[in-house]
């Protein structure tokens, strides 16, 4: 449609009836939200019918909420959009060899991830790996690709971050400076191995956060 939908959703307001208005107030005011939203989600907010939903999208030219808000993503770019449908398709039309499960682990796990961006420690957490003098991450076998990941993706953002390499055989860097002044982060998937639980053990003893 070569017309934007705010545009439409203006002109929608003269000459609208009451439902009408009352629905293209909201979808103004609530253009970002709209691809989260479904005829029954608006309809209860505003206290109107689903119908009343789906015909005022009718008389702004769509067939129905969906296609609105497909043609929503032309007009404010790209987003998390239309979620809540592609994930109810993708169940829909998924076959008995499909491995359903795999992408609701993922789901769980992203959602998990973000709980914890909210959590008191997260913030703690943060605060201290951005004034800590020296930050020492460290990750051992299999987990020590996702330490330098990390202390690379730090390194972008300030100095002072290093990479534990214990190629010496002993853990100095980290143990030997101003416990005041350090920070260190420790990734183990595999509880306690024998490195990662040794190095926490004496960087606790030794004061280091």
């Amino acid at each position: 449609m070569s017309q934007p939908i705010k545009q439409r959703l203006e002109n929608s307001l003269e000459g609208a009836a009451a439902s009408g208005r009352k629905i293209a107030t909201y979808m103004l005011a609530n253009l970002h939200e709209l691809p989260f939203q479904t005829s029954a989600s608006i309809a209860a907010k505003l206290g109107v019918s689903e119908s009343s939903v789906g015909r005022f999208c009718r008389s702004l030219g769509y067939a129905h909420l969906k296609a609105l808000k497909q043609d929503l993503q032309n007009d404010l770019g790209d987003g998390p959009w239309l979620v809540g449908d592609r994930l109810q398709d993708y169940r829909h039309n998924q076959d008995a060899s499909d491995n359903a499960g795999s992408l609701e682990l993922e789901i769980a796990a992203l959602m998990r991830v973000h709980e914890y961006r909210q959590s008191p420690a997260w913030h703690s957490v943060a605060q201290r790996l951005a004034a800590k003098p020296r930050v020492f991450v460290a990750g051992f076998q299999t987990e020590r690709g996702i330490a330098m990941c990390m202390s690379h993706l730090l390194q972008y953002l300030r100095d002072g971050v290093q990479l534990v390499d214990i190629s010496a055989g002993h853990f100095g860097e980290v143990l030997l400076g101003r416990a005041e002044d350090s920070a260190l982060v420790v990734f183990e998937a595999r509880r306690y191995s024998r490195h990662a639980l040794l190095l926490c053990q004496k960087a606790r003893a030794a004061g280091i956060a």
